[in-house]
C-alpha cells in the first residue's frame, strides 16, 4: 500500500497528456462561477448519423463544487443541500454549457458520480444514467438527452436497490443495462462509531470487500441485480473494450486494474 501511493501525494502537473505535449493537444476549461470543481466524472456524448458514422462529439461532466462537504465514503456528511451541476462541453470550440435537469423532483439532492450516456443514433434521443449520492440513499438516475436540446436533461426515474450500497462508475452494455462499481461494503452513512472508522479502514488497508454488477432496468422500473465481480479493493472505474469483449475495472486502494474476460451475450465475466 505504501508504493501504490496511500500515504504519498505524487507531484502531479495540473494536466497532463499520454505520449504527446499538454500544451499542443489539451486547453484548460474554466468557470467564472467556480461551479466547474470536484468534477468525478465525465463521459464522451457521440452523435451519429444515418450510417452509425460519428458526425459531432461532446462531452457531458459531472461536477459538485460542494465535495468538500458531502462525501458518503470519505467524509464529511455535513450539508447535502447544495446540488451538483451537469456540464456539456462542445469538443470543436471547447464552449461549456451547464445542462438543466427538466422535472428533476423537487426536494431530491443531486451528487453525481459515474456518469454513462447512450449515443445518439441518427438525431434520436439518448438514455443518460447518473450515480446519485444523494442525502438518505445513494441511487442511479436515469435521464434521456436529446440532440435537439443538448443543454436539458428530462428525468424519467430514480432508480434504486439495496445492492447500491455505494455505487460508483457506470458502464452501459445497452439502452436498459449497465455494469455498476460498488466502491465501498462500509460508507459513512453508518452510524457512530462504525463511522467513520471502518471506511476507512476498508479503504487503508486495501480490504477486497467491494464488487461489480451488472443491473437490468424492467419495463416496470424494478430492476435484475447481478453481481459480475467479488473480492475487489476499491472498486472505482469501469470500462469496456470497443468490441465488448474485455471489461477493464479500476482497484484505487491497491493501484491496479483488473481485466476480464466479457461474454457478450450474458454480460458475465
Amino acid at each position: 500500500l505504501l508504493n501504490s501511493g496511500i500515504f504519498t501525494l505524487p507531484a502531479l502537473p495540473p494536466s497532463y497528456y499520454v505520449n504527446g505535449d499538454v500544451q499542443t493537444h489539451c486547453t484548460l476549461l474554466q468557470e467564472p462561477t467556480h461551479t466547474l470543481n470536484y468534477c468525478e466524472d465525465m463521459t464522451f456524448w457521440d452523435h451519429l448519423d444515418v450510417d452509425g458514422t460519428v458526425a459531432a462529439r461532446f462531452v457531458i461532466a459531472g461536477c459538485d463544487p460542494n465535495r468538500k462537504a458531502w462525501n458518503t465514503v470519505m467524509g464529511p456528511l455535513r450539508n447535502p443541500e447544495p446540488r451538483a451541476y451537469l456540464w456539456l462541453v462542445e469538443t470543436v470550440d471547447n464552449s461549456l454549457q451547464r445542462i438543466e435537469l427538466d422535472g428533476y423532483p423537487e426536494g431530491h439532492n443531486f451528487h453525481p458520480l459515474g456518469i454513462e450516456v447512450t449515443p445518439s443514433q441518427d438525431g434520436a434521443p439518448s438514455i443518460l444514467y447518473v450515480v446519485n449520492h444523494a442525502r438518505e440513499e445513494t441511487t442511479i438516475e436515469h435521464f434521456t438527452i436529446s440532440p435537439d436540446t443538448p443543454t436539458q436533461a428530462l428525468w424519467q426515474r430514480t432508480i434504486s436497490s439495496p445492492w447500491f450500497v455505494s455505487p460508483n462508475a457506470l458502464a452501459i452494455t445497452n439502452e436498459t443495462s449497465f455494469y455498476v462499481s460498488n466502491d465501498h461494503l462500509m460508507t459513512r452513512r453508518l452510524p457512530f462509531p462504525l463511522a467513520p472508522t471502518l471506511p476507512l479502514i476498508e479503504s487503508i488497508a486495501g480490504l477486497p470487500l467491494s464488487w461489480l454488477a451488472h443491473v437490468t432496468v424492467n419495463p416496470d422500473g424494478t430492476i435484475t441485480h447481478k453481481v459480475a465481480a467479488l473480492g475487489v479493493a476499491f472498486a472505482n472505474g469501469v470500462a469496456i473494450s470497443p468490441d465488448g469483449t474485455t471489461l477493464a475495472l479500476a482497484s484505487t486502494s491497491i493501484g491496479q486494474v483488473y481485466f476480464y474476460d466479457r461474454n457478450t451475450t450474458t454480460n458475465a465475466l
